[in-house]
Parts: structure tokens; sequence; C-alpha cells
């Protein structure tokens, strides 16, 4: 058994690197900072949650609820440790995520958002009949564009130079890129018939600061 001074240093070393020396589970917990959330409008009464790759350990179900007002929802991840899921939570909702495998589920960690006052990325159909999601190609891939091509508006108005984000709840597969200075994007991702397509702008600068989320299905 360590000895008292050297069972204080242990102790140390695990709070400075970030362990809670109460977590009792095998599984590792979800990483809070490759977790993105959508800021919900007034009128909207859902949440996306993104795990970027490495937000989880791999391959598995990812538990989200909302401790405020009860909701849970659960996500699969991707052997990448990304995933998508959507939950009816509002923007004040104090979220908690836990991740699962065959070994057993993590001690639980939250999601704490900053409050953000500068204006938010904006992300909006213009074209609602508009065909963003292409159909899956012979490998499985689809394509999500609000580019119309030259000298016609773009599908979705998005705000210039900021990050995209892109999802699939289905297979948990999370894409980003950058709008241009035009707010036009275009990005490649896994997909089949009917999957659900999730789309989220982030602020370079501010990770806290994020649009509403706009949904097509993969036809």
């Amino acid at each position: 058994m360590p000895s008292r001074p050297l069972t204080a240093v242990l102790l140390a070393l695990a709070l400075a690197q970030g362990c809670d020396p109460q977590d009792s589970s095998p599984v590792p917990q979800p990483v809070p900072g490759l977790v993105r959330q959508s800021t919900p409008m007034l009128s909207q009464a859902d949440q996306l949650v993104l795990g970027l790759a490495g937000a989880v350990a791999g391959e598995g179900k990812v538990h989200v609820e909302d401790r405020t007002g009860g909701a849970r929802v659960e996500a699969v991840s991707a052997a990448s440790g990304s995933f998508s899921a959507v939950i009816a939570a509002g923007a004040d909702a104090e979220l908690v995520l836990r991740f699962e495998t065959d070994e057993g589920i993590s001690d639980p960690v939250s999601l704490r958002r900053k409050r953000v006052f500068d204006p938010p990325p904006t992300l909006a159909p213009a074209n609602h009949q508009a065909q963003v999601v292409t159909p899956p190609d012979a490998q499985g891939q689809v394509s999500v564009s609000n580019d119309a091509g030259p000298g016609q508006p773009p599908h979705i108005a998005a705000t210039a130079d900021v990050t995209v984000i892109v999802s699939n709840d289905a297979n948990g597969e999370v894409v980003s890129s950058t709008t241009d200075g035009n707010g036009l994007f275009t990005v490649t991702l896994g997909g089949a018939h009917g999957d659900p397509i999730r789309i989220l702008l982030v602020d370079p600068d501010t990770v806290d600061l994020t649009s509403d989320f706009l949904t097509y299905q993969v036809p």
C-alpha cells in the first residue's frame, strides 16, 4: 500500500491531469472540449450536440441527458470518437454526457457553456426546394453543399468565414470545413438513404458562439 506522502503525490498528479479521483468506471469519460452545441432560437426546442473526433474513445453509445428538463437520448459514436445527437433541450439546459462500451459506462461529465453576447453565426434556408444533400455514391459518400452555382443565391444563407460542421446521426460521422467569403460550403461524409444530416456553424474564435442547426435527409 502506498505511503501517505506517495498517495498525496499520486492524487495531485491525477488532479493535474484532469482526472476525478472519485471516477469508478474503466470507460473513459467524454471530452467536453471536443463537444459543440447548437444555440436554439426562441422557436427551437431542440439542441444539437456534436462530438468532434476524439470526443469519446471510439465506437460505442453516447448518452445525453438534460438534468433540468429530464430529456434523454442515445447516439452511436464512430471509430474516430465523433457523434451527433439531438435532444429536446433549450439553450440553458444542463447537459450531461456518458460513454458506453462493452466494458461498461463512463462516469458522467457535464457540459458547461460560456455566455457570449456577440452576434452568433447564422444559418437559414434560402431555397426550401433545393437539393442540399446528394444521394450516396458508389463509395457510400454524400455531398452536402449550399452552393447553387455561379451567379446564383446559395441554397442556405450562412455566415462567411466560420466553421461549418456537418454530421450524420446514423453513423456518428462528423466533418468540418470553413465557409468561404460568400458563406458557401461543400463537404462530403458517409451516408445512406434516409440518414439525418445536421448542419451547424461555429465561430472559429469562440466555440460557444454557435448557430441553430438545420436538418436534411439523404435522398
